[in-house]
C-alpha cells in the first residue's frame, strides 16, 4: 500500500477497488482482495 499511495491519489484507489473482484478471480493473480480493499478504504478514511 505504500507504493501505491505514494503514487495515486486517494480517488484513484478507491476507483482501483471496483476492479479487484475481477483481477482476483483472474487465475494468474493471487492475493487478498478483502485485506487489498480494506487498506484501501482504511487510507481513504484517514484511518491508522
Amino acid at each position: 500500500m505504500a507504493a501505491a499511495t505514494d503514487h495515486c491519489s486517494t480517488d484513484d484507489l478507491l476507483a482501483a477497488v471496483d476492479f479487484l473482484d475481477y483481477v482476483n478471480a483472474r487465475p494468474d493473480h493471487d492475493f487478498d482482495a478483502a485485506n487489498v480493499r480494506g487498506e484501501i478504504e482504511k487510507r481513504a478514511t484517514g484511518e491508522p
